[in-house]
């Protein structure tokens, strides 16, 4: 699973699916809905500073070409909104408001709005198309994974067949080397019905984004913990609920200030 430091997010679930047997079929399309939360508080100047970002987005992946255990997807950002107050001020756009294209805060996020991206899953494990640096997020909230929302659409053959208690482990590097995670997985919950996985992360980013027009660089490590719901049958992620908590600095116009950041981010596939 790839990182997600705070990251971005999707999904609300049409699928084609083989009414009888669940099992995902080529033309098969889900949307995606993904909800992010997050409160950083810093100090600049001895002055105490909160910032409170919401973002929302909805993601399209539709299965190309199904060949054994060779899955070919790719996925699409249709949407994404999102919010942010500090200081007093506040900004937002939406990607269905026309306005939004000359709104610089949301200029790094729309440039690949309904641009489709292409994967390979084998065994449920994603292959090619992993993060290239740009699709990993940053403190701020807004940015979107694709390949962490394909790499966990799937039941994997890790844990397909294995009983509550079973662990395992999975590091990840973004290829610019500024995303990183250590991921501990345990089944918490194995039944016919539905599969539950816990994840606890540790994570760090190095990255840039851009608030109030202000181009902010941060370099962030903390914790991630996710609840990850499997439907059994169809071998369908339902949900998953992730808890951050980051601490580091952010750099903006020559002055470093510490930075401490909490959210969460709730993944919904219907």
């Amino acid at each position: 699973m790839n990182l997600k430091v705070v990251s971005l997010g999707l999904i609300l679930f049409t699928s084609v699916l083989n009414a009888q047997t669940k099992k995902v079929i080529e033309g098969a399309k889900f949307q995606i809905t993904q909800a992010q939360n997050f409160n950083n508080s810093s100090k600049m100047m001895g002055m105490d500073m909160q910032t409170v970002i919401s973002s929302n987005a909805d993601v399209v992946i539709e299965i190309k070409s199904v060949k054994d255990s060779t899955i070919i997807v790719t996925a699409t950002t249709k949407h994404i909104a999102a919010s942010l107050s500090m200081m007093g001020q506040d900004e937002k756009f939406d990607s269905n408001d026309s306005a939004a294209a000359s709104n610089p805060m949301a200029a790094s996020f729309l440039k690949d709005l309904n641009k489709s991206k292409e994967f390979v899953l084998v065994n449920g494990n994603i292959v090619s198309g992993t993060n290239s640096g740009n699709d990993a997020v940053t403190a701020s909230g807004l940015e979107i994974n694709l390949p962490e929302i394909v790499g966990e659409l799937l039941v994997s053959s890790n844990f397909k067949d294995k009983s509550e208690g079973f662990k395992w482990t999975a590091e990840d590097k973004s290829t610019d080397g500024k995303q990183k995670s250590v991921s501990i997985y345990t089944i918490t919950k194995a039944t016919t019905a539905a599969i539950e996985v816990t994840a606890n992360t540790s994570q760090s980013s190095k990255g840039t984004t851009k608030m109030m027009n202000m181009d902010v660089s941060q370099n962030l490590t903390g914790t991630r913990t996710s609840v990850l719901s499997y439907d059994k049958e169809g071998g369908i992620l339902t949900n998953i609920n992730q808890t951050v908590e980051m601490k580091g600095t952010a750099e903006a116009m020559g002055t470093a200030i510490p930075i401490n950041t909490k959210g969460t981010i709730i993944t919904t596939v219907k």
